[in-house]
């Protein structure tokens, strides 16, 4: 039978023993057989090494933390969207409706906003247009063959659409940055 460790914690939840053991749930019925210094009222068994560590205020059983207390405690850092307000993990879900090219989340004022800045605003309306220029091109080369193309000029003729479309929203958002 194979050996495994049960990690010994005190009241201030700090690692104090790591006793070999055979059976956990055997520790657990007489952990003064396998640890002799076990005090019941100031110590907590865990199967597994904990690196941080906390009391399950509902069960009484020791416990690793959760991302969410963590977040809390600042130990690990917020994801967008998420801030701390009177000791709770606030998520603000991002509206899909706000319609953002590029969503970012102001963490101080807890909103989110459009990160695209002025320069890649006008990168992205200059490769429509240049997108919008090339579907023109292979429009007119459709219209001069020798084969039936309707289906395939039809079809570059609503991407153009919807690019100009594009092209034009892009420009009110420049306009107004």
């Amino acid at each position: 039978m194979e050996n495994i460790i049960v990690y010994i914690y005190n009241k201030e939840l700090e690692l104090i023993g790591q006793p070999y053991v055979t059976n956990y749930e055997e520790f657990i019925e007489n952990p003064q057989e396998f640890y002799p210094i076990w005090n019941e009222e100031g110590m907590y068994a865990s199967k597994d090494k904990l690196q941080y560590p906390i009391i399950d205020k509902e069960t009484n059983l020791i416990r690793e933390k959760t991302q969410e207390e963590l977040k809390i405690e600042g130990i690990i850092v917020l994801d967008d969207g998420e801030y701390i307000e009177n000791g709770k993990l606030i998520k603000v879900e991002y509206d899909e409706k706000l319609g953002y090219y590029k969503k970012a989340w102001d963490k101080e004022n807890h909103i989110w906003y459009e990160g695209t800045t002025h320069d890649e605003f006008v990168k992205m309306r200059a490769d429509k247009i240049l997108e919008y220029s090339k579907l023109e091109e292979n429009k007119k080369a459709l219209e001069n063959s020798n084969f039936s193309t309707q289906e395939e000029i039809q079809l570059i003729i609503e991407k153009m659409q919807e690019l100009e479309v594009e092209i034009n929203k892009i420009a009110d958002i420049v306009k107004s940055l």
